[in-house]
This record gives structure tokens, C-alpha cells and sequence, in this order.
């Protein structure tokens, strides 16, 4: 899986029991817990009520395709990217409390965005970390979601982050989407 990449971020997911076990749906995906919201989603039938719970989800994606594992759901940071390492074998994810850095040396936003969740602070570089990430989604229908996915950015990491292909185009749900920044 050398061309997949660890994506974790803090946020709420739906755990859902299906015909395929459990499914795990981030609610920025789908923001209603309801049967008839989540069918799109899952690859089996729901058999339980959907229960919401907060954590940091993970999967591993191929930036700049729709190739994606299923989400997972994990208590702590490290405990998303370890179960990343472990199970696909990704040489990319850090060690727990490590940042993840690009070719640039920028420190990884997700990093930071988790990390300042935890309550610990990343020292900011450049303007001291003032933008923010805002992904922005819009379904089949015309109906338009935005969540921030992180937060505390100087200028040139936000706009690194929103010159990558991988953050612009249409998820394995059909949703478009992009991310923008704006300042805090």
C-alpha cells in the first residue's frame, strides 16, 4: 500500500452493526443518524440502532483517487496511527506523539489539529498560526456541508495543504468536495 497515505482526524462517528459487522460513518459524512440517512453509506443492512461516539477516526487513502479503507474509530491519536502501522504495514505513520511531516518538512495539519484537541500546543511557524482548514462537501442532491479539519495554521501550511490534489474532487460516497482556508 505504498501509494495510500494514514489519514486520522478528531471528530464523531456513527458506529453502526450491519450484515458486514460494524461500519463506522463520520458524521460530517452523514450528519443524521437515522436508518434512511445511513443506507448510502454501508455496505450491509443496518440491524441496530446507529450510537454516536467521539474519537479519532482513521483509514489509509490514495490522495488524488477515490482508493480508501474503511474508517476506523480509536480512543487516542496514537492508538489511530499504531493500528495504521500495524495492520497495513504503513512505514508513513509516526510514532505516537511524533509529527507527521510532508516533503517540505511542514508539520502534517492532522498532527496539529489532533494535537491541539489533546490540549497540547505545536509551536507555530511563520505568522504564529492563525488560518484554519474548512473541507467543504456537497452532495448528489445540491446540499452543502462544511466541518473545520484544522485549526492554528500559518499562511503557508494552509496553503500547502489546499494546493494538494488529494484535498479537492469527488469521495467514494459521490460527494464533491474541497478544502479552503480562512483566518481564524
Amino acid at each position: 500500500m505504498s501509494h495510500m497515505h494514514p489519514q486520522v482526524y478528531h471528530g464523531q462517528a456513527w458506529i453502526v452493526e450491519t450484515t458486514n459487522g460494524t461500519e463506522i460513518v463520520p458524521v460530517d459524512v452523514c450528519e443524521r443518524g437515522s436508518r434512511e440517512a445511513l443506507a448510502d453509506y454501508l455496505e450491509g443492512e443496518q440491524t441496530a440502532k446507529a450510537s454516536k461516539r467521539t474519537g479519532y477516526l482513521a483509514r489509509m487513502s490514495a490522495p488524488g483517487f477515490m482508493d480508501a479503507t474503511d474508517w476506523t474509530l480509536h480512543a487516542t491519536w496514537g492508538a489511530a496511527h499504531d493500528y495504521l502501522a500495524e495492520t497495513y504495514g504503513n512505514d508513513e505513520a509516526p510514532n505516537a506523539g511524533e509529527p507527521c511531516e510532508d516533503d517540505a518538512g511542514e508539520i502534517c495539519p492532522v498532527w496539529e489539529a489532533a494535537h491541539h484537541a489533546n490540549g497540547r500546543s505545536v509551536a507555530a511557524k511563520n505568522d504564529g498560526g492563525r488560518y484554519k482548514i474548512v473541507r467543504s462537501y456537497m452532495d448528489r442532491h445540491g446540499n452543502t456541508t462544511r466541518r473545520t479539519i484544522a485549526t492554528r495554521l500559518t499562511l503557508t501550511q494552509a496553503r500547502a495543504h489546499c494546493n494538494d490534489p488529494a484535498t479537492h474532487g469527488t469521495d467514494r460516497n459521490g460527494r464533491r468536495f474541497f478544502d479552503g482556508y480562512t483566518a481564524m
